[in-house]
This record gives C-alpha cells, structure tokens and sequence, in this order.
C-alpha cells in the first residue's frame, strides 16, 4: 500500500512539473498571426514599446526579427539566435523562421516554419514559434526532424536596458517616419545567461555568460550597410 502511495505521489508530481514547464513556455494572452482578432490596446502597446510585436496587421512585404546573441563565460561559445517572419513582396509566400550562426565556426542553420506556428504577446515582448517561445526573460528551444535535434533552457537576468523611458527606443524620432526600410531596437544592452543549448550532438554552456538583444523590423533589410563598434569603457555594463 505505502509503495503505492509513493508511486502516485511522484507521479502526480511529474506531471505538474510537466504542466508548470509547458505553461512557462506560452506567451502571456497569445495571439495567432494568421488568425488573431483585434486586439485592443495593442496600438498603444506598440507604439509605446518597440520590443513588442510590431507586425500584427502585416499581409505582405515584410519581416521582423529579433537578435539573440549568447557569449560563454570563457567565450568558448557564441551562438546568436534570430527569430521571427518574413512575408514576400505579393504575400503570397509567408513563413516563420528560426536562424542559428555559430560565431565560431561562422556555420548558420535556418530553419522555417508555417506562418501559423507564429504567436505573439499582447501584453509584452513574447513570441513562439511551434515550441520555441523567446522573451527578454528566457529562450525555450524544441526543434526535431530527421537531421537535427535542438533543445534548451536558457533563462536571462540583470537586463540593462538602454533607458529609462523606453518609449522612444534607438531611434527616437526616426523611429515615427513611415517611409523607412527598416526599423531598428534595442531590447536589452547586456544581461547574465544561464543554462545550455543542446544541438545536434554539441552542447553550448551559458552558465554565467552574457547576451545582447536587439532587433529589426520593415520592409526589408537594406543592401548594405557600414558597422562601426568599439569601447574600452572601466564600468562593466558601459
């Protein structure tokens, strides 16, 4: 009777664990891409916050994507992750997507999926793609076909964000013109990781690393552009 008991006692904790783990990983009030109704409140939500969603009423010529980028404490491993939409100049193909780019070996995956499986946040920066949910708090990653095999939990903290006054995002005013090609954002300067990502038969350690999120969204990204980045700044989170 007590070996029982026992046995229904870790079972019933099993499947809560199971039931805690999937709820953590599904967008707060979720909302289909290809299906959602109105939602209201969202145009202010976006305007007021360019981590959000920005694409909800797009049909065609358009794209949004945001940038993981995850650094090991001994910076033996760099993965930058970016997902998001794309839909072509007719809207006639759309598809969600998942990319990977080793920033060791230079070597990117990308992996598509029906524009269906995109979801979104009404109420914060939160998206899922099938069973791949990201947020400025934590990466969940369950991908699995006949040549990969890609899990995670990679959860973030300490975010520094840009401003106090989110509002106006990298861009400030130019962030308001309707013409522009693209649009730019900046979700969190730099953060703690912790956690691993499981691809393929390698592992990816990011216990007590640190990452970067950024994003960009619009018609397209533009043909080229010029980068120029450098600091030797004393504060750590300069």
């Amino acid at each position: 009777m007590l070996n029982k008991m026992v046995f229904v006692y870790f079972l019933a904790l099993f499947i809560y664990s199971a039931v805690v783990q999937f709820t953590n990983s599904q967008t707060p009030n979720e909302a289909n891409f290809t299906s959602h109704e109105r939602i209201p409140g969202y145009r202010k939500l976006k305007k007021n916050n360019p981590h959000v969603f920005q694409g909800n009423k797009k049909k065609k010529k358009y794209f949004e994507g945001w940038y993981f980028k995850m650094v090991s404490a001994d910076q033996a491993s760099i993965m930058s992750i970016i997902p998001g939409i794309s839909l072509s100049e007719d809207g006639s193909e759309q598809h969600a997507f998942i990319q990977f780019i080793d920033g060791k070996t230079a070597k990117t995956d990308y992996y598509s999926f029906p524009i269906e499986d995109f979801h979104f946040s009404s109420e914060k920066f939160a998206i899922r793609i099938g069973e791949n949910y990201f947020s400025e708090d934590s990466v969940v990653l369950n991908i699995q076909n006949d040549s990969t095999s890609i899990s995670s939990k990679i959860t973030i903290s300490g975010q520094v964000y840009l401003s106090e006054n989110r509002k106006k995002g990298i861009m400030g005013w130019y962030r308001y013109v309707p013409f522009m090609e693209c649009y730019h954002g900046v979700v969190s300067l730099n953060h703690n990781l912790s956690g691993s990502i499981n691809k393929t038969g390698s592992s990816y350690i990011f216990e007590d690393g640190v990452g970067y999120i950024e994003k960009d969204w619009g018609k397209s990204m533009p043909s080229s552009w010029i980068w120029i980045q450098t600091n030797n700044f004393s504060s750590k989170n300069s």
